[in-house]
């Protein structure tokens, strides 16, 4: 039995179970072995497998897309039902483990899809628990998490450029000349083909990548280790050279495909750690049936670095056109087709908001918007209320086509359907105005007292950004935002700049290169002024860098926060591009 195992720094590919082909009419599964299927409304198939008595039982049977509930029933070789799950794994995942079998022989696992609608497809595999490594913790600092949730992948931090260089120290022998070489540079372009990245053989032993092979623990163990980017042994990849290669498909039992695994150390090397979709390369334990990036593998590695030269994941082959102001569109998002992509021309400096909004069939839907080159700038989910999206004022940093990517919640892991109409709207978008009249403009000139918050102020006094007009638009590129608020001249409110990160070792990581700095009427607040704050919400590891407003005095005060990042950042989500992100507030005093 091949299997996973892990250090601290390293990601190790292992492989499980010998490789075979096995009769359709029976469906047998071995341990380890991933299985994709489909299932219309309501259908059952059933899969069977060869245990021990003893052996600890791990099924998983994941949810892919459409409308698909997974149900598992588990049976023992007599017929007794052992174990059933419906919700085990996450959202609408099954999940069988803390069971046994109990005796030797062949059981039999049953597979329902619990909705009546039109099906959906699923992944499945089979474990023997003592043979998997419980991987804990997960987040940028431990390359180790298995997330039995729908989203798969789980993300290490990536490199701050895209232009790699790789070396290889030696090969194994047994094969043509350059056929080796050849597949490893398969194996980056894979990534290539979907990303920004680029990869090039260089001599120097110095290079961002060293690959090489040597003896790690002899056949049939750890197949290859590699070095995610956030570990101090990054770039590194390693191949047993003791396995039994093959360069591509395997043709016998125990073949080891060296592009199979070479792309899957790749993965790691370029920075994601391991899925919980059994039909995705990354996932944990090798199989003969994945060789190469699957939609989960895609969609975290274009979530570190955009889809570059490969295009976005799910892109139709003819983009539609929009542009102009007012704009309207009328559309569907649908399993067939979960995303669509709208381009628009707009100038440096340009103000643009875009809402899309649900007309029928339940859908849920989430904007994004692009660049050039496929970069996210901001994104929106259920900002405009009833599930709505919408993305207020955002401004363009240079002239050229940008792109509106209309998807749903969860995208292609999503389960809504339905119409939808999109809007644009060119230029800056004030808040509506009550009588119905022209806004009025508001004064500056005016002034206010700064001074440092407690925490317990913090957390009792009103936060001026509960006033804006429009939220900011979360941008992952510098951009300047101006929005208007109202307060009262006798209260005071605390203005703050947040940032969150997926854990508390990517939070510490992005405070490095961040600085914040607050102005009022163009005057800067002293440093010593500014209070920094750590808390925990919804999830998020969050540092809220604030200042106490009290005393106001005019018809109106200009304030400025600039969030200055020094180099690009990566929240443990998106990466921040580097830059000064500017948020301008038009503050009326009544």
């Amino acid at each position: 039995m091949r299997r996973f195992a892990g250090a601290v720094t390293m990601v190790f590919l292992m492989a499980v179970g010998a490789v075979g082909l096995y009769a359709q009419t029976s469906i047998m599964l071995r341990y380890g072995e991933p299985i994709d299927g489909a299932l219309a409304g309501g259908g059952t198939v059933e899969y069977t497998f060869l245990a021990e008595a003893g052996d600890p039982l791990l099924i998983i049977a994941n949810a892919k897309g459409g409308e698909i509930d997974p149900y598992l029933q588990l049976y023992a070789p007599d017929g007794t039902l052992i174990a059933e799950d419906d919700d085990g794994g996450g959202k609408r995942n099954a999940r069988i483990e803390g069971v046994s079998a109990p005796e030797t022989g062949v059981h039999r696992v049953r597979l329902t899809n619990k909705l009546q609608g039109g099906g959906g497809n699923y992944a499945l595999i089979i474990n023997n628990a003592a043979e998997v490594i419980a991987y804990h913790g997960g987040g940028v600092d431990s390359p180790f998490a298995v997330d039995p949730g729908y989203q798969g992948y789980q993300l290490s931090e990536p490199w701050g450029r895209t232009d790699l260089t790789y070396v290889i120290v030696n090969i194994i022998g047994g094969f043509p000349e350059g056929a080796v070489e050849q597949v490893i540079a398969e194996g980056f372009q894979a990534w290539t083909n979907n990303t920004p990245l680029t990869f090039t053989r260089v001599a120097d032993q110095n290079a961002d990548i060293v690959v090489q092979f040597s003896q790690i623990d002899g056949s049939s163990q750890v197949l290859g280790q590699a070095c995610p980017p956030s570990s101090p042994c990054a770039g590194s990849v390693e191949f047993d050279i003791d396995e039994n290669w093959t360069l591509y498909e395997p043709q016998q039992s125990n073949d080891i495909s060296l592009i199979g695994v070479a792309t899957h150390e790749f993965g790691h090397i370029v920075g994601l750690l391991h899925s919980s979709d059994a039909s995705a390369l990354m996932y944990p334990q090798y199989s003969p049936y994945n060789l190469q990036p699957s939609d989960d593998d895609i969609a975290g590695v274009q979530r570190l670095y955009g889809a570059g030269r490969g295009g976005v994941l799910g892109a139709p082959t003819s983009v539609p056109g929009a542009g102009g102001e007012g704009d309207t569109i009328i559309s569907a998002i649908t399993d067939e087709q979960y995303v669509e992509f709208w381009d628009f021309e707009a100038a440096a400096g340009e103000y643009v908001t875009i809402s899309m909004t649900a007309l029928d069939g339940g859908l849920d839907p989430l904007l994004i918007i692009l660049d050039a080159n496929d970069n996210v700038l901001a994104y929106d989910d259920d900002s405009a209320g009833d599930l709505n999206a919408v993305v207020l004022n955002i401004r363009f940093p240079e002239s050229g086509t940008y792109t509106v990517a209309a998807t749903r919640f969860e995208q292609v892991q999503g389960y809504s359907e339905g119409r939808y109409e999109l809007a644009m709207e060119m230029g800056f978008t004030d808040a509506p105005t009550p009588s119905g009249g022209a806004s009025v403009p508001v004064p500056t000139g005016g002034a206010v007292q700064v001074s440092e918050p407690t925490r317990d102020v913090l957390a009792s006094t009103p936060n001026l950004a509960a006033g804006l007009d429009t939220a900011f638009a979360d941008s992952v590129t510098p951009s300047t935002q101006s929005a208007t608020a109202s307060v009262n001249a006798g209260e005071s409110y605390i203005w703050s700049v947040t940032w969150c990160a997926a854990d508390n070792g990517a939070l510490e990581r992005s405070l490095r290169a961040i600085d914040v700095g607050f102005a009022v009427e163009g005057r800067a607040v002293p440093d010593a002024t500014v209070g920094l704050f750590l808390s925990e919400r919804d999830g998020l590891a969050c540092a809220d860098y604030a200042v106490l407003l009290s005393g106001w005095s005019g018809a109106g005060v200009r304030l400025t926060a600039t969030m200055r990042l020094a180099g690009a950042v990566f929240d443990g989500i998106s990466i921040y591009q580097p830059g000064d992100y500017v948020y301008e507030y038009a503050v009326r005093v009544e």
